[in-house]
């Protein structure tokens, strides 16, 4: 009953209320994040080493490059014909699953990646940048 009685005592206006709703969603979406950049710290652990902190300032920009920006610019649709169009997604899309490969990193992987991204590597950025048709095709693999 002691531990009760105080928290009965609070009162939390509106404001304090919203205030402590948005600090708990922002909360959780960090720890997922954390997590997240955990699991490719594991799956990477065969041809990287370092901390989480290493390989969110060393590591991911480097392999963003390499299996998010081939999708976004050789993925882009700008050929007339259709056969062509699908030579160019299927390209971009092996050139990063055989890069993915050689990290141990899978689709999840992938999407952590753009998740964690900052700036110009935002996800909502990234994922307007990649074609329906790659995103697709990048899915199917």
């Amino acid at each position: 009953m002691g531990s009760i009685l105080p928290s009965v005592s609070f009162h939390f206006s509106d404001a304090d209320s919203n205030l402590t709703i948005r600090w708990l969603g922002q909360n959780s979406k960090q720890g997922k994040l954390g997590r997240q950049l955990t699991d490719i710290q594991i799956r990477m652990r065969l041809r990287a080493s370092g901390s989480r902190q290493e390989i969110r300032e060393t590591y991911m920009p480097m392999l963003a490059s390499k299996i998010v920006s081939p999708l976004t610019e050789k993925g882009s649709v700008g050929q007339a014909f259709l056969e062509r169009v699908w030579l160019k997604h299927q390209d971009a899309v092996e050139e990063v699953i055989s890069y993915m490969d050689e990290y141990y990193l899978g689709k999840e992987d992938w999407d952590a990646f753009v998740e964690l991204g900052v700036d110009t590597m935002k996800e909502e950025l990234i994922l307007k940048k990649i074609p329906t048709a790659t995103k697709a095709a990048f899915t199917r693999q």
